[in-house]
This record gives structure tokens, sequence and C-alpha cells, in this order.
């Protein structure tokens, strides 16, 4: 076998290959501060869009909160309306079988007044008096109900 060739390395050989690493190393730490400059910038604009999404979701959430309680309100209100009504349902047949009595009771005086002598009139006109004042309870009663 051949012998090979050997050629000693010097100091400049050493250097010029020394000098293209350090070249090599200091690029690739600019190519790499470039994007870490490029993503530091993304995550910059990431975080403030972040913080305004939580903006705008605790002024959702305060609106909601409102929002809820007013439909909480409402519902109390349409409840107490709706207890209203029914009590009103119950008054309002207890007042038509009243004012039904009370045309019977008028249409049964109307009918005798042919046959009313002079000694009977005051205990009609008593009568008479008497579903007068129960008619103005009864309106008066259903006015405030």
């Amino acid at each position: 076998m051949g012998a090979a060739l050997h050629t000693p390395v010097t100091n400049e050989d050493l250097m010029v290959v020394m000098q293209g690493m350090m070249q090599m190393t200091s690029d690739g730490f600019v190519r790499l501060e470039g994007r870490m400059d490029r993503l530091e910038a993304r995550v910059d604009a990431i975080e403030r869009r972040l913080e305004e999404h939580d903006l705008k979701f605790a002024d959702l959430f305060d609106q909601l909160s409102q929002l809820n309680l007013r439909v909480t309100e409402l519902g109390r209100i349409v409840h107490e309306l709706v207890v209203r009504v029914d009590r009103l349902e119950n008054h309002h047949a207890a007042y038509m079988n009243d004012i039904k009595d009370l045309l019977d009771q008028v249409s049964s005086l109307e009918q005798q007044m042919h046959f009313v002598t002079h000694d009977q009139l005051p205990e009609i006109q008593h009568t008479l008096q008497e579903l007068a004042e129960w008619a103005l309870r009864t309106a008066k009663a259903v006015r405030t109900t």
C-alpha cells in the first residue's frame, strides 16, 4: 500500500476553519434571533387579542348577569299576575252569582209590585235599599281586586 500524503496542518489552516465555523455559528444565531423576534411578535399579538377577548367576555358576562336578574324579576311579576288573574276569576264567578241573585230578587219584587199593598211598601223599600247597598259594596270590591 502506498504511503498517504500528509500535509501538515498549519495554524493558518486552523484559523480559517475556526473563522468559517464562527461565521456559520454567527449566521445561525442571527437567523435564530430573527426567528425568535418573529415568534415574540406573534406571541405579543396573541396576548393582546386574548386581553381584548377577556374584556369582551367580561362585558358579555356582565350583560348576561343583568339579563338574568331582569328575567328573574319578570318571572316573579308574571307569577304575581297569574295569582291575581286566578283570584279575579274566582271572584268574578262569585260576583256573577251574586248579580244573578240580585236580578232574581229585583225581578221577583217587580212581579210583586202589582199586588203590593200600601202597608207592604216599607218592607219592599227596605229590601231594595239592602240590595242597592250590597250592589255598591260588591262594585267597590270588584274595583279593588
